[in-house]
């Protein structure tokens, strides 16, 4: 059996090393996810004594609650390694190598299809715009959570006792089950891993793609603005990037702020791909009939054991601005709208030629112009629109996006 199921007895010198940097590595993450998940679950209940609205409501913030969760099972199957260097051998079929090989499975399909949750998330939100309504979104994570428990619970349920069995340096799916492995795990650990970064690499040049065009209309507008000057301020109307704000989120919207948004996002599923990836890799290779040294899995092991940690770590450095905005969501809050402040948002455009008054719909491009299409949404209350279009007030308005908070005329 020790041969049929790779059981280690005794654990050798090199195996028993590797297993104590595993161990420490899970231990230290399962603490930190532990303490964060605590941390999180209080301020979500108690959230009226820290914010001014539920934070329970941000989507993005409940898809990296949920990838924490993911973390803490993920390395709490590292932290049995200290089992198995107290018992000086890795056997199985048994309890604690059913339990290791459960958690590793969960923890490992989980957190790939959160990754690739968050990725999918932000994509729809600062590309189209759109978000899931709440009752959808939990819909959503229900189904996310529902399948990866499918993924995990139906080989044990097929095979019996012999599907999670020593595998290396820890108990994981039975190697005669290759099919299984597949299909269960690395098929969904590369979609996650590949998707995530087709998903991200689509909204950088998306979103440079915006910019640019923001940035001409902009020139474009200044251009007009010296051009324009003797004919008056009231002659020429126009379109441009304008800023709407509230009073829950006074700062400005900037481009540095869109793309810091993102690269708030992308930090997640490139430190997973990176933490992942070589344990893939190695199994995969052993699949082929290549198989790598031992050594190797215990440093992919420590890698896989430190996500919790890191992930941790990122969230700590991006909590402000997952609080702060949902990105790409707007409001679901009703702001009644001042016609001062109608005035004050307005005098933030700049003006050029081909845009006329239509009566009660405002400004709208002449017939000869084509309207310009496309805004990007940067948090709830704060958007960049394309479409938005003002009467120019004062030519000092015009030096700035920024409303300013002074009295208006």
């Amino acid at each position: 059996m020790a041969q049929e199921f790779g059981i280690l007895d005794p654990l050798p010198l090199n195996v028993r090393n590797g297993m104590i940097v595993m161990g420490v590595f899970g231990l230290v993450s399962t603490i930190s996810t532990l303490s964060l998940i605590i941390l999180v679950t209080y301020r979500m209940v108690c959230w009226r004594k820290y914010y001014d609205h539920p934070i329970a409501s941000n989507q993005v913030f409940i898809l990296i609650y949920n990838l924490l969760l993911a973390d803490f099972q993920q390395a709490l199957s590292f932290i049995i390694s200290f089992y198995w260097i107290s018992q000086n051998k890795l056997e199985g079929p048994s309890t604690a190598c059913f339990i290791q090989g459960w958690l590793i499975q969960i923890g490992d399909v989980s957190s790939g299809l959160w990754v690739l949750a968050i990725a999918t998330h932000t994509f729809f939100g600062l590309v189209y715009q759109r978000t899931l309504r709440h009752r959808d979104f939990v819909v959503a994570v229900l189904l996310l959570w529902t399948f990866s428990l499918l993924l995990t619970g139906i080989g044990p349920i097929l095979s019996k006792d012999e599907f999670f069995v020593p595998a290396g340096a820890w108990c994981w799916i039975n190697e005669k089950y290759e099919a299984e492995r597949l299909y269960l795990h690395y098929l969904w650990i590369f979609i996650a891993q590949l998707g995530s970064l087709v998903t991200y690499t689509s909204i950088f040049f998306s979103l440079r793609s915006r910019l640019a065009t923001s940035s001409t209309l902009q020139n474009t507008a200044l251009s007009s603005m010296s051009t324009d000057t003797s004919t008056g301020p009231h002659k020429s109307i126009s379109t441009t990037t304008t800023i709407m704000s509230t009073s829950h989120n006074t700062f400005a919207v900037s481009r540095n702020r869109i793309m810091r948004t993102a690269r708030y996002m992308v930090v997640y599923p490139f430190a997973y791909v990176f933490l992942t990836l070589p344990l893939a890799a190695g199994r995969i290779a052993s699949m082929v009939g290549r198989p790598p040294p031992l050594a190797f899995f215990l440093v992919a092991g420590t890698l896989m054991a430190s996500c919790g940690i890191i992930d941790v770590m990122l969230y700590l450095s991006t909590r402000k601005a997952l609080v702060r905005s949902s990105v790409g969501a707007r409001s679901p809050f009703k702001i009644q709208t001042s016609e001062a402040t109608r005035k004050e948002t307005r005098s933030q455009s700049f003006a050029l030629k081909g845009f006329h008054e239509d009566g009660d719909h405002g400004v709208v491009p002449s017939p000869s112009v084509p309207r310009s299409s496309g805004t990007i949404v940067v948090s709830k209350s704060i958007f960049m629109s394309a479409d938005s279009v003002g009467r120019p007030c004062r030519s000092d308005s015009r030096r700035s996006l920024v409303p300013k908070t002074g009295k208006t005329t």
